[in-house]
């Protein structure tokens, strides 16, 4: 593509150089920059990409876009400097792969808990209409049933643009992104607006100096898709809805487990036959009808109130919803290892990694009334301070026991990284041991616990690896559990 035609929708810019050049690719990253590439300096919290132009020069860099222009001179570059960095590679992935996100319906979904479930329904339901949809999300990128893996909840623009072009050349016709605060900071979802928007909670989470300041800035980045939605789909329960000023908007759709709502459920009772863990409630408001989940909890019947606003407001039929949600399974989420349960443990996997998901798992588990729930849990290194005190917390208060191990450490002794964790164990008063080796603490949850307990493995979610001095190591922790059980039972 011409850098012409290629810089067109960016704003405000300057140009040192010639603009009729052919662009081989995009990039911000300057270890993959080839010859005939456009190379974007992003300003990032441990790095610059400034500070990389006479590298990718020498690489074969043909233009380059700045926030400020460099004060030396390079033949056949050209420079191309605007206000926010960001914003202009957001934009030119656009450009470069035909403005996709023009030719799908977009659906958005944020809030602090939730999103993957919700993006999963939404999109499952959609497929059972007979419709073609993909998927960004935490989970990765979903075409034709295949995943792709990313490294955040939402993927940069390269890559989001390079999904949609998939989807359209595919002949999809919608596209749920899972839309993160930092997402919307960042400028990674800029230019794209959405055919429905889904708000399903909020609560203190990704507050850091290198996230958000505070919670009023975490706040007003989640309500960015309120501004980018034609119709916006919003949990009515008043823990939301006291944020948001409590005042239904003329596009808004809402939808509650608590309150009366556009759409809303009544009367849940959770049931389990060992190897399916569900809930059965009653739906009123637009819809009436029996909602049966095969996912534990009461949050699952929120998240699946909100793919039932989302599709009857693209029209599916409410029928194909009830026929398909309750087959609707997320990797990683309040997952049950069904191998384990004729081996006599009832095992659920999940990702939960901030207060409010973990609470919110771990109450769904007690409804089933355990003897025991016993927690193994980590996190990687990349938690804040406060999440990891919040995991300690959350653990102590809602489980009977708990083993706390390792996963992808960084630079951090285990002492270092789980000090604040510790502490908050110790202030619940909850039994627990420190078991570091993660394999061995998978074990050692198996020879704590029987057939009347349930164990919860929090940490990797759908995720089978740990980071291993800064190398992704395979680490499949459902089979190694397997494993062992089939060990401990040749061996009785």
């Amino acid at each position: 593509m011409k850098l012409k035609t290629l810089i067109d929708d960016l704003k405000a810019k300057h140009i040192k150089g010639s603009l009729d050049k052919e662009i081989s690719k995009i990039t911000d990253d300057s270890r993959t920059v080839e010859n005939g590439d456009l190379f974007v300096c992003i300003r990032g919290t441990n790095f610059d990409g400034h500070n990389f132009m006479e590298d990718v020069i020498q690489k074969g860099a043909v233009a380059i876009v700045v926030e400020e222009f460099p004060e030396e001179s390079y033949e056949d570059v050209t420079f191309i400097k605007v206000k926010d960095s960001r914003e202009a590679l957001a934009r030119l992935a656009a450009s470069y792969y035909g403005h996709p996100a023009k030719k799908l319906k977009l659906i958005g979904v944020t809030g602090t808990k939730g999103k993957t479930s919700i993006s999963n329904m939404i999109t499952e339901v959609i497929k059972s209409s007979g419709q073609k949809c993909g998927q960004i999300s935490t989970l990765g990128i979903i075409i034709e049933d295949e995943l792709t893996l990313t490294d955040n909840t939402t993927p940069d623009p390269l890559l989001i643009h390079e999904a949609l072009k998939k989807m359209v050349d595919l002949g999809y016709e919608y596209a749920v992104i899972e839309v993160s605060s930092q997402s919307f900071m960042q400028k990674r979802v800029e230019g794209l607006n959405y055919e429905v928007g889904v708000f399903s909670n909020i609560a203190p989470d990704h507050i850091s100096s290198w996230e958000h300041k505070d919670f009023e800035d975490y706040l007003n980045w989640k309500k960015e898709i309120l501004k980018r939605s034609k119709i916006m789909v919003v949990n009515r329960d008043p823990e939301l809805w006291k944020y948001l000023g409590a005042e239904k908007k003329k596009n808004w759709v809402t939808y509650s487990t608590k309150e009366e709502a556009d759409y809303y459920s009544t009367e849940t009772k959770f049931q389990s036959d060992g190897l399916i863990f569900g809930s059965h409630s009653k739906l009123k408001g637009k819809v009436n009808g029996d909602l049966e989940l095969s996912l534990p909890g009461i949050f699952n019947v929120s998240n699946a109130l909100a793919a039932l606003a989302v599709t009857q407001e693209l029209g599916i039929d409410s029928s194909v919803f009830f026929d398909s949600i309750k087959r609707v399974q997320t990797p990683g989420r309040t997952e049950l290892i069904k191998e384990a349960v004729p081996k006599g443990r009832t095992v659920f996997v999940d990702y939960a990694h901030n207060k409010l998901s973990l609470e919110n798992t771990l109450k769904s588990l007690r409804e089933y009334s355990p003897n025991r729930l016993v927690v193994m849990f980590s996190f990687e290194y990349s938690e804040t301070p406060l999440r990891r005190y919040d995991y300690g917390i959350a653990v102590g208060s809602l489980a009977d026991y708990a083993i706390l191990t390792s996963n992808s450490m960084g630079d951090y002794t285990f002492e270092e990284l789980f000090a604040d964790t510790i502490k908050g164990l110790d202030e619940t008063g909850i039994d627990y041991e420190i078991v570091k080796d993660r394999t061995k603490a998978l074990e050692r949850v198996v020879d704590l616990t029987d057939e009347n307990d349930i164990i919860l493995l929090l940490g990797n979610g759908s995720d089978h690896y740990k980071i291993v001095d800064g190398v992704k190591t395979p680490f499949y922790e459902d089979q190694i559990l397997i494993n062992y059980l089939n060990q401990v039972s040749s061996s009785k």
